[in-house]
Order: structure tokens, then sequence, then C-alpha cells
């Protein structure tokens, strides 16, 4: 896992996190789910793989505007 990918992973939770917080009955619905967790298999490593790359892209994008 690279750098982009755990800084995905974080994300993916952060934001689970403040879902839960703010819906209660949606923290209820997950606890039920595989992993007690929202996202899990393939749904997560897919986002989780296009958020890094995201990532990824804007810094590539940032650091060639910022050499010019």
């Amino acid at each position: 896992m690279d750098r982009f990918q755990r800084v995905a992973a974080a994300i993916i939770d952060m934001v689970e996190h403040a879902i839960r917080e703010a819906h209660p009955e949606v923290d209820e619905i997950a606890s039920k789910c595989e992993g007690n967790t929202l996202l899990h298999g393939e749904a997560y490593y897919a986002l989780e793989d296009d958020i890094a790359e995201t990532l990824r892209e804007e810094t590539e994008c940032h650091h060639t505007e910022s050499e010019n």
C-alpha cells in the first residue's frame, strides 16, 4: 500500500465516521453488515483506488504547475 492508498483509506474512514455520527440509523444498519462497515470488499477497494489515483493526478498536476 503506497502513501496515496493510505490517505485514500483514511479519507474513506473519516467520511464513514462522519456519516455514522450524523445518522445513527446508518450506524445501526452498518453494524449488521460484513466488517461493520458501509463499504467492504471490492466496493471499498475500488473507491480506495479511485481516490488514490485522483490524489496522484492532483499531486502530479500541482507539481508540474509549480515547476512552470
